[in-house]
């Protein structure tokens, strides 16, 4: 844990660490199984596609093109270098996948505020169960819940006249990212 963390400064806080600062381009700061140079700390494994080298295929008008067996979006795979003639690929990194080696572990997409609302009607005004609601949509049971329960809450700020202006204008700079 210690060379993960690195040391720590008289406030105690782990300054060598680029995992425990806020990431300063509006992207998402993952711990990527590539290193700073761009060599992959992990080997490569052929049973696994997902890091496994790609194989170059001749095409029909004489090409000499790279092709994947397993198409789908968690196996694509790009070239390190389009020059390297180690054979070296990567995957492309999936923003939404905090974890690479890990394939069912994704971060939740934003969902837009037309989708709240019709989910916020077919709980409350038509009675729905939020499991019919969740399979519709394909989301979570508890998210489905948070959205009816957060539009709840803003309801009742609404008639309390609690949401200001610096909120709104807050909750528009938040929905950009």
């Amino acid at each position: 844990m210690k060379e993960f963390l690195g040391p720590k400064n008289y406030k105690g806080e782990y300054f060598m660490n680029k995992y425990s600062y806020v990431n300063q381009n509006h992207t998402t700061n993952y711990i990527d199984p590539q290193n700073e140079n761009g060599q992959s700390l992990l080997p490569f494994d052929t049973e696994d596609a997902s890091v496994a080298p790609q194989q170059p295929v001749e095409s029909e008008n004489g090409e000499k093109g790279k092709e994947n067996g397993n198409k789908s979006e968690s196996n694509i795979l790009e070239s390190l270098d389009e020059g390297s003639s180690d054979g070296r690929f990567r995957r492309v990194k999936n923003p939404l996948q905090p974890f690479p080696a890990n394939r069912n572990c994704f971060t939740n997409v934003q969902i837009s505020k037309e989708i709240k609302k019709q989910i916020v009607n077919d709980i409350i005004e038509n009675k729905l169960p939020s499991q019919n609601v969740a399979l519709k949509y394909g989301l979570k049971i508890q998210r489905i819940e948070a959205i009816v329960k957060l539009d709840a809450i803003e309801q009742e700020w609404l008639k309390e006249d609690k949401i200001t202006p610096e909120l709104t204008k807050m909750s528009e700079h938040i929905q950009d990212f």
